[in-house]
Parts: structure tokens; C-alpha cells; sequence
């Protein structure tokens, strides 16, 4: 299980979440990504899970940029993102595991954005490939 933090809205159909979501395995052959029904700071929630096309590693940039990760790349820099159960060595096995496999089956992409609508927009562009 991982734990990450996401912000996005609705756009044809797409589910986005606003808060904090879980990566837990597959359903049906496919990695999916779990919302939560507690809306936090931004008021939004998503209360449902949807299969994942993409990860976009975002990050504050002078210009909006998204740009494909090889697999190690990704994996470092998703580690850094999630909660890491360093009590726990079977689970810090796992989530090790976990990210190995992710960062092969999904694309990941390093996007850096200036806060603006484009940027947004460039974001849904890419995740829709």
C-alpha cells in the first residue's frame, strides 16, 4: 500500500482526487488508486477508485514540463513521497517491492509546472496519452 497526496477535479468522466489517496495492487489486472471520503483543506473529495494511466511527480518549476522517468529515476523519487514504515521490515519490503513493480507497469512522468490554467490543462494532455 502506498500513501500519496494528489490534487486534481472532473474532466469527461475522470475521477480526481484532492486528498490524500491509496495505491493498493490490482483490481482486475490493473493498478488502481483509491480516493477517500473525507474532503480535508480543499473541501473536495472522491469517495472511489479509478485504474492508473500515469504518475505525474509534480513540483513547483518556472515552466510547465512534463517529462518521462526511467524506471530507477522514478523509483527514487516516489520513495520519497511515500510513508515509509521503517518500524516494520516485512512492510518496508513491500512497499519496496510495490514501487518496483509500479515504476515498470506505469509510466511516470517528472512535471514541473508553473501554477497556471496551461498547466493544468498540460497535465490532463499528458495523463490522457
Amino acid at each position: 500500500m502506498l500513501l500519496f497526496t494528489s490534487l486534481l477535479g472532473h474532466r469527461d468522466g475522470a475521477i480526481v482526487h484532492a486528498t490524500a489517496v491509496v495505491l493498493d495492487g490490482h483490481v482486475h489486472g490493473r493498478w488502481h488508486v483509491f480516493g477517500t471520503p473525507w474532503a480535508g483543506s480543499a473541501r473536495l473529495n472522491a469517495d472511489r477508485s479509478a485504474p492508473i494511466r500515469g504518475v505525474c511527480l509534480i513540483s513547483h518549476g518556472r515552466g510547465t514540463k512534463p517529462t518521462r522517468l526511467q524506471p530507477a529515476r522514478a523509483a527514487s523519487k516516489l520513495l520519497a513521497r511515500c510513508l515509509h514504515p521503517y518500524w516494520e521490515p516485512a512492510a518496508t519490503s513491500k512497499l519496496l517491492d510495490t514501487i518496483a513493480r509500479i515504476v515498470t507497469e506505469i509510466p511516470c512522468y517528472d512535471f514541473p509546472f508553473a501554477p497556471s490554467l496551461s498547466s493544468v490543462l498540460r497535465g490532463l494532455q499528458v495523463a490522457e496519452r
